[in-house]
């Protein structure tokens, strides 16, 4: 027995030991991870790197000590409750600052949390995971997984920083687990799903955020009305019973406020504009901090006048009552502001409602909701947008909601977000079990749901189902069988899919494209919290007063079992992004909401059927929209709960309408109105803009007027039109605009969302049919006269979309609405043709202006001879009278009805011939129909048809369209439907059958040089005949090789031969065709034109039934070589590379070439093709040399393209901007063009001229050529070999330059010797410096450094040292008080220091020529240069012993080198070195950038500079000041390419360069920025022979400061030395300044700067001065000269003498010096370098001493008994005293510079 108990004794004691061994050795332990996809870690904003995964963030406050939990969005997470549908594989609470454990974290009692190290033993945070094998895990519920958080004490202070948290959450368990037993434990984080982020806050910083948003006396006027301002919400309601949800972001208990306790104890309403109703700061009692425990929301009628009470307690976050029938018959009744009782608003569609929400807090269960604060806003605007099926659509004549109508209106904001291209790794083929579900997630800060990944079903806990709650995939179908459909399953058997509903489902691009696509959609099981599920940007110019025209899809997608249907919110953010593509700011601007889909859809629920959600809303002046060019769209589930709120998104867009006018016509042009001929009398053009748009200019409650005209696309104004019907042509029309709107003034029209339109006209106007026009609009200047006219490039003015008088036409399509052209028919005689053919009706839009596409119009059909003759129906003596005649009698019949024989026999025998047909003229089709289908052509061929309406008018919608009568003609070509032979790329699927090749004349001639081998290879990816994949075919017609069809004016025959097929059979299996082009097809092809190739074959040694032929037809668009960047209006001024309707064909004139043949006139003393044009051309190819001309209009811009991994097939050509490629670029092949071969000859694929075909690739020339002034936006994506710029300067004047390009000298600029213009030598060639053409000392020109401390080289034998101005070698330092006045000059001798290189953009001053070398009027620079050593020259022209090695290791090279990587940043940053003169903090820098810089975001992203810069510009030295705050496009300052320009660094600051990055770069001509109005201002400019010389600004505003401020006033860079000029300024406090801002212009001192022995002006030469006012300066002025004693009017002639400073002064006739008489009026300033003035308007200065710091006598002045005395005494820091005749003194103190 003992043995026995011994033997358990051991085995227990073993046992245990293995256990403790184990417990020992067991344990998790954290290690980041790069998830299933391996992607790159992201550093969080602290820093540390982590795992990619989405996040969303809450913020939750606290006050000290308080603990608080931390809630996940889990359904029933505060119930102990197991759940199936909610992820426990991995959850992880810490730091969010450090990544490491967060001790103010505790946990529940029965919590599932465990503290994990790290390898090195530090704790990482809380987790939970799925610790066993065997089992799940219990909840996720508060108790298990949940935290609880303890302030600190810190907290209660309302500074206090706060914290931040994070809950890392997946279901995966793939952390590499490490098994013991049924214990499990990881050994790193799993795949993460997502992050939710809580920021923790103090308490108190929203009480007062609460009263700094709510209070009328603190916030502006476009401040938020609440701390949860949700702005508009644009509901497309159904009907007044349709309902939407809104809600507050937290539950009460995060709300903390102090309380509304008015004193005098009146009701205060957020929204009231009267004063005794309004809520103020003083109306808050801070003596107790509350914490909410409910709500209480308030409904307000569109008046803000009225208000109802619809929830006086409760702690419910989200509410759907806001259908119009609940609102308006609310149980709580309506009341005034007072409280009083009233009747209820009438809330209809156009109507807006606002809803406000407050915290409060009660101690009883009484309903006392006294203690309460408002935090949330709403306004609800209804319009009757409902959702609605795309069938619903074409039923309702919804015809303005459609794709098509959109891109004919409106202008795309950014590419439709349909999620196809969501990641590079997804396709466009047919779905599979592979590619069905998406792999890879979105990108991680675009979404806030978790991604569900295929590949890791195994790993998910829980492992019921395949989507839980919060989670969101991206997948081409569902229920397809076999490859969506419930029956999928992972490789150990899990369900991949679990839809809960049978319904098959396509994404909305296989609709869009007729089935040959398959794009993915969206699909989100909503979480059970109502929050974000997505986020999208996208860059915008938007304006006030314009359209934002909103679609997306939606689909039901739940249970039909389950209550919750779809609700999506989509909000619109404005974001600003810092100079490093960073958001520091968002505000939301607008929403859209679908609606609860359970009451705002119709015909049922309908699974799986896709909805439009759309919106149209004007953007209101209060949006704020000017001050954004970046944007975000969120998507926001609306949901209640998610019992249900299974559905699918695809397909968002946003368009955009600028225009401010409509012009909406009446009626259409007939069909058989002329081009060109004058609209017919009935045709009127109503033009009208809203009334708030126009009021945001004239005033509100303010008659005024308002001009306008009618111009053609060049600007030009259209003459001959009687505006004010007198009989005369007038140049403008001229309207009164009311003060305020009168709802029984015809002047006034409610559009369909509810605005007042202004009706400008309503009248007809004698304008030509064919021709582009638009209104313009302008408002009246001071004198009443049309100020600046509205225009394309400034989207902030007042103009119309351009139109034109809108003709009734037919357009042909499928059933998919794809344009069609050509129809197969079937082979076995039955003809049946591949598409249905349908006809639209084009006319008139009377609704949105522009024209519209009717579906629904019924036809008969009059189908011609197959031969491609002329339709013959209108020539057919009384055939179309008959038909006329039977339709009124029989309108719906489809066959000839007897009874009409007897009343019109002669009548139906003609229709009864036509009908049965007549060879050579044509048969007659009684349809009824707007398609064709069913009628069998008998033969193949070319068709001209005509479609003649049958009825004269057609109701869509509420609208009544008239219809003309006459036929319209259209042309469909009939082709057998043989064998299939498909050109294409593999792995390719096309959204079309259209191919199209995109090919160069210049490799053509590369394959015509080499006889045998040169030819085109076409690719193949499928032959096939039907069923039948295994075929031979043989080319007909000696495999010739046609064209059919082309748009080039010579082309006459579709007989004419380009070539033939180098194959005469082609197998199944075979991928290429190789076509062989004929010796003359250079004669015929022409540059910019496309071409239809078309070939035949049929089949070969085929045992199968015998087929018909075959035809395949392919476009050949031939790109020209040269190319110039050509935007227009017409093409809504959009600047994106790859669209092909932004390029022409070059001219002569642009590439300085001679021998260069023109199309159409010649530009340059050259040839000229005059039977061609020069049209639109197509987008640059690799062969392509573009030029980049200046323009008004918009310069090209670039972004980063996305091609996909499987196919290279670009997914994303769109610019930064968002603007799109041309329509399908991406599907056309494009020709080779090799740079890699030995031949530098030969650029074919195999070096041997034979050329492949490849997909498109953009953003690609081989060289570019930049005209002076050019632009090109984002430069680093662009692919080129050779890069070339102009830089044009005036004769004889400096300029401050620099360069884009690298490996630039001082030695490069040189022009030639006879014409100072580099003109010689065409576009694109080698430059180098010639001696005979080029000489330096015949065409001099000048350079200079600033400050630097380098030796400047002067010729072969003379140096100067950087601080030695004239050659003297005396330091700036030690030159006498009498030359002080070039103190500030810190320039370099003039050098022509050969070697000096200008590297990253270096700034320097340039002047070319001088008053001995007048060679032109403007001198012309183009660089680079070939030259890598330079000569210098002696005096007399010859070349001296010196030469100096210039290498050029990057010649021809921009500054920033390409890249594809998304937001790329370009960083330059270019050294400061240390000035010679350490009192110097000015510094001179440049452009390094092809594109324009905002000086706003240049400064912003160098904050310590002063915002200010100076430029020279014409000579004459310019400075501007650039506020910070808000953006506002009209205060920035724009510099140029190729530009230098001044910054000053702040005092005290130490700055080692000025940096750059491509976010600072700007569009110079697209105006973005509010029409702010300008304050008053004074101009004074110095004119010298009529030219501007130089100008000082004054502007008057209330709040300015009249001594001299760094924010506010711009100091005089007083550099004569490059200014040939004199300068003017004014006084703000002791300095000279170039732009002075002041309260009051009083006596304001005057002055001029000249050089005082200089050549242009000497010391008290006259100088002309001429001032001026705008309009909003009140009081007249005057220029007082005190010497003289005498007031002369500012708009008379005015001469002052140069540097007589202190002898004259601005005043206005409201200031009278002798009311002024004291102290005040002396004046005491430094008017330029080393130079102190005093001066005294009235009474004469009589003694001036001056002391230095230390308070010794520097100089004095005694008796001097002048109005002004001058002393030039150095820089330094001064005290003057100075005392006038009467006795008065007063006391400066000055700090000369």
């Amino acid at each position: 027995m003992i043995k026995k108990f011994r033997y358990i004794y051991v085995c227990l004691i073993a046992v245990l030991a293995c256990c403790v061994s184990t417990s020992v050795s067991a344990q998790s332990v954290f290690a980041h991870y790069k998830g299933v996809n391996d992607m790159p870690y992201i550093r969080n904003p602290y820093g540390i790197e982590m795992q990619q995964v989405h996040e969303y963030e809450y913020t939750y406050y606290v006050t000290g000590g308080r603990e608080i939990d931390l809630p996940l969005p889990f359904e029933n997470y505060t119930k102990e409750q197991n759940t199936d549908i909610e992820p426990k594989g991995y959850i992880r609470w810490y730091d969010y600052n450090t990544d490491m454990a967060n001790p103010r974290l505790s946990v529940y009692n029965t919590t599932n949390l465990k503290e994990v190290n790290d390898n090195n033993d530090k704790a990482r945070g809380l987790f939970a995971w799925k610790n066993k094998t065997n089992s799940e895990p219990f909840g996720p519920s508060r108790n298990r997984v949940g935290v609880k958080y303890t302030a600190p004490t810190d907290a209660d202070d309302a500074t206090w920083k706060g914290e931040d948290v994070a809950c890392d959450v997946s279901k995966y368990t793939d952390f590499d687990p490490m098994v013991s037993g049924k214990d499990q434990y990881f050994t790193h984080e799993p795949t993460l799903q997502i992050r939710y982020i809580f920021h923790i806050r103090p308490a108190k910083a929203m009480a007062e955020n609460i009263i700094k948003t709510t209070a009328t006396d603190l916030r502006t006027a476009d401040s938020d009305l609440t701390i949860e301002d949700n702005r508009r919400i644009v509901f497309g309601a159904k009907d007044a019973n349709a309902k939407m949800s809104v809600r507050v972001n937290y539950k009460p208990s995060n709300y903390f406020f102090y309380p509304l306790k008015p004193q005098d104890g009146k009701q205060r309403h957020l929204l009231s504009s009267d004063e005794a109703h309004s809520i103020k700061q003083a109306d808050y009692d801070k003596s107790t901090l509350y914490n909410a425990n409910g709500f209480v929301w308030y409904a307000y009628d569109e008046t803000k006048t009225k208000y109802t009470v619809l929830v006086s307690r409760g702690t419910v976050q989200l509410h759907d009552f806001t259908s119009m029938n609940v609102l308006m018959n609310n149980g709580n009744g309506w009341k005034n502001l007072d409280g009083t009782p009233t009747t209820k608003p009438n809330i209809k569609f156009g109507s807006i409602v606002y809803l406000v929400a407050y915290a409060y807090y009660y101690e009883t269960n009484n309903a006392d909701n006294s203690i309460k604060a408002p935090i949330a806003s709403f306004e609800i605007l209804y319009q009757n947008t409902y959702p609605k099926t795309m069938k619903q659509l074409t039923d309702d004549g919804d015809n303005e909601r459609t794709l098509a109508y959109f891109e004919s209106h409106y202008k795309q904001v950014t590419k439709p977000i349909s999620f196809d291209d969501d990641n590079d790794k997804l396709t466009m083929v047919a779905p599979t079990v592979e590619n069905n579900m998406a792999h890879y997630a979105s990108r991680w800060d675009r979404r806030a749901y978790s991604f569900v990944y295929p590949e890791l079903r195994d790993y998910a806990c829980p492992n019921g189902k395949a989507l839980i709650h919060g989670e969101y995939g991206l997948f081409k179908s569902a229920n397809l069988a076999g490859i969506s459909d419930n029956s999928v399953t992972s490789t150990t058997g899990k369900k991949l899919y679990q839809w809960w509903n049978s319904a098959v489902l396509h994404d909305r691009t296989h609709a869009i494209t007729n089935g040959k696509q398959y794009g993915y959609f969206l699909y989100v099981d909503a979480s059970d919290e109502s929050r974000q599920i997505a986020s999208i940007d996208f860059k915008a110019d938007l304006c006030s007063g314009a359209r934002l025209i909103f679609s997306a899809a939606v689909t039901d997608f739940t249970g039909s079992h389950a209550s919750e249907q779809p609700q999506v919110l989509f909000k619109i953010y404005g974001i600003i992004k810092d100079e490093n593509d960073k958001v520091t700011h968002q505000r939301l601007l607008t929403s859209f909401t679908s609606g609860d889909f359970a009451s705002n859809t119709k015909g049922g629920r309908q699974l799986g059927t896709w909805f439009q959600v759309y919106s149209r809303i004007v953007m209101r002046k209060n949006m704020g929209v000017e001050n954004y060019s970046d944007f975000r769209i969120v998507l926001d589930n609306m949901c209640a709960s998610t019992y249900g709120a299974d559905y699918a998104i695809d397909d968002i867009r946003l368009y955009i309408q600028h225009a401010k006018v409509d012009v909406l016509q009446n009626q259409p042009a007939c069909p058989d109105a002329k081009s060109g001929s004058i609209a017919n009398h009935e045709i009127t053009l109503k033009i009208t803009s809203h009334y708030e748009n126009v009021q945001a200019i004239t005033g509100v409650g303010k008659e005024s007027k308002l001009f306008y005209r009618i111009s053609d696309m060049d600007g030009k104004p259209f003459a001959g039109i009687d505006y004010n019907g007198d009989g005369t042509a007038d140049e403008y029309g001229e309207v009164t605009i009311p003060a305020n709107y009168d709802a029984s003034s015809s002047a006034f029209e409610i559009d369909p969302e509810g605005h007042v339109i202004l009706v400008i006209d309503n009248r007809h106007f004698d304008l030509p049919l064919g021709k582009k026009f638009y209104v313009s609009v302008a408002y009246p200047d001071a004198d009443g006269n049309p100020d600046e006219w509205g225009k394309f490039t400034d989207e902030c003015s007042s103009y119309s979309d351009a139109f034109s008088i809108v003709q009734q036409k037919v357009v042909i399509s499928d059933a998919n609405g794809s344009l069609v052209t050509t129809v197969r028919v079937s082979c076995d005689g039955n003809s049946t043709p591949d598409v249905d053919i349908n006809a639209k009706l084009e006319t008139a839009d009377k609704v949105g202006g522009g024209s519209i596409l009717l579906n629904n119009v019924k036809f008969d059909w009059f189908v011609g001879t197959p031969d491609g003759a002329d339709n013959k129906f209108s020539s057919i003596s009384g055939l179309q009278e008959a038909l006329g005649n039977y339709r009124l009698k029989f309108p719906d019949a489809t066959s000839l009805n007897t009874a009409f024989k007897t009343s019109n026999p002669d009548d139906y025998a003609l229709l009864e011939k036509y009908i049965a047909g007549v060879d050579g003229e044509g048969t007659l089709v009684l349809a009824v129909s707007n398609s064709l289908t069913g009628y069998k052509f008998k033969q193949v061929g070319t068709y001209k048809i005509a479609a003649v309406p049958i009825k004269t008018s057609i109701k869509q919608g509420t609208v009544t369209y008239e219809i003309c009568p006459q036929p319209m003609y259209f042309t469909i070509r009939i082709v057998e439907n043989g064998p299939k032979l498909i050109l294409g790329f593999d792995k390719v699927a096309y959204p079309t059958d259209d191919r199209a090749v995109r090919i160069g004349l210049p490799q053509i001639r590369e394959m015509l040089k080499k006889a045998d081998n040169g030819m085109l290879i076409l690719p193949v990816v499928e032959l096939n005949n039907g069923k039948d994949e295994n075929i031979e075919i043989k080319f007909l017609d000696d495999q010739k090789v046609f064209i059919s069809d082309s748009n080039d004016p010579t082309f006459t025959s579709t007989k004419q031969i380009v070539g033939k097929l180098k194959e005469e059979t082609l197998a199944s299996g075979k991928k290429t065709l190789g076509l062989v082009f004929d010796d003359n097809v250079l004669d015929i092809l022409h540059e910019g034109y496309w071409y239809e190739l078309n070939f035949s074959y049929e089949l070969h040694n085929s045992t199968t039934t015998a087929a018909c032929p075959g035809d395949l037809f392919i476009t050949l668009k031939v790109v020209p070589e040269y190319l110039t960047w050509f935007p227009s209006v017409a093409n809504k001024l959009n600047a994106n590379w790859n669209n092909d309707l932004n390029w022409k064909r070059s001219t002569a004139a642009e590439l300085y070439d001679k021998k260069y043949e023109d199309y159409g006139e010649a530009t340059y003393d050259n040839t000229a093709n005059s039977s061609l044009t020069r049209q639109q051309a197509y987008t640059p190819m690799k062969f392509s040399k573009v030029v980049i001309p200046e323009n008004k209009l918009v310069y090209p811009g670039l972004g980063n393209i996305v091609y996909r991994v499987s196919n290279d097939i670009a997914t994303k050509l769109t610019n930064f901007k968002g603007e799109e490629a041309t329509s399908g670029i991406a599907y056309d092949f494009v020709v080779t063009w090799n740079d890699n071969t030995a031949d530098p000859d030969d650029h074919s694929t195999d070096g041997n001229g034979t050329f492949k075909c490849e997909t498109f690739h953009g953003n690609l020339c081989d060289q570019i050529f930049f005209k002076a002034q050019a632009e090109l936006l984002n430069q680093p994506y662009l692919i080129y070999n050779k890069a070339f710029v102009e830089k044009e300067v005036e004769s004889n004047k400096w300029n401050l330059v620099s360069t884009p390009m690298k490996n630039i000298y001082a030695g490069d600029f040189f022009v030639p010797k006879t014409t100072g213009r580099e003109e010689s030598k065409t576009a694109f060639s080698a430059m180098n410096f010639d001696g005979t053409s080029d000489n330096r000392v015949a065409a001099p020109v000048y350079q200079r450094n600033w400050d630097s401390n380098e030796t400047q080289i002067v010729d072969g034998g003379t140096q100067y040292k950087v601080h030695d101005f004239d050659g003297n070698n005396i330091s700036i330092e030690s030159i006498s008080d009498a030359s002080m006045n070039v103190e500030s000059l810190y320039w370099s001798h003039v050098y022509n220091k050969l070697d000096e290189n200008y590297s990253e953009g270096k700034g320097f001053a340039l002047k070319a020529g001088d008053q001995y070398k007048t060679l032109s009027a403007k001198w012309l620079f183009r660089l680079p240069k070939e030259d890598e050593e330079y000569k210098y020259f002696e005096p007399d022209g010859g070349y001296s012993d010196l030469n100096v090695s210039v290498p050029k290791h990057e010649k021809y090279m921009l500054n920033v080198p390409y890249s594809n990587e998304p937001g790329l940043l370009g960083e330059i940053s270019q050294p400061l070195t240390s000035n010679t003169h350490s009192n110097n903090r000015y510094y001179i820098v440049g452009n390094p950038y092809t594109a324009s810089l905002s000086m706003y975001q240049f400064l912003n992203g160098n904050p310590s500079f002063e915002r200010k810069v100076w430029t020279l510009v014409d000579g004459v030295l310019k400075a501007h000041s650039v506020p910070e705050g808000t953006y506002n496009r009209s205060q920035d300052y724009i510099i140029e390419p190729m530009q230098g320009f001044f910054v000053k660094v702040k005092e005290g600051e130490t700055v080692s360069q000025a940096n750059f990055t491509l976010m600072m770069t700007t569009d110079r001509w697209i105006s973005g920025g509010t029409a702010v109005q300008e304050p008053a201002a004074v101009y004074i400019n110095v004119v010298n022979d009529d030219h501007l010389c130089s100008t000082a600004k004054v502007v008057v505003c209330n709040d300015a400061d009249d001594e001299f401020v760094d924010d506010e006033d711009v100091e005089l860079l007083n550099n004569s030395d490059i200014e040939d000029v004199p300068q003017v300024y004014t006084v703000a406090g002791n300095q000279a300044v170039a732009l002075n801002k002041l309260s009051n212009i009083n006596f304001l001192p005057l002055g001029i700067i000249a050089k005082v022995d200089g050549n242009v002006m000497s010391n008290g030469a006259t100088v002309n001065v001429e001032i001026s006012a705008n309009r909003y300066v009140t009081d007249k002025l005057f220029v007082f000269d005190a010497k003289m004693g005498t007031f002369t009017p500012a708009d008379a002639p005015i001469s002052i003498m140069a540097n007589e400073h202190g002898r004259y002064y601005i005043t206005t006739s409201t200031y009278n010096l002798k009311q002024h008489n004291d102290e005040a009026n002396i004046k005491c300033f430094s008017p330029n370098s080393g130079t102190i003035t005093v001066s005294s308007p009235n009474i004469a200065i009589a003694n001036v001493r001056i002391y230095n710091f230390e308070g010794l006598l520097v100089t004095s002045a005694l008796g001097i008994n002048q109005a002004s005395w001058t002393k030039n005494i150095g820089c330094g820091l001064y005290i003057v005293k100075a005392e006038t005749k009467d006795g008065q003194s007063k006391t400066f103190k000055l700090s000369v510079r």
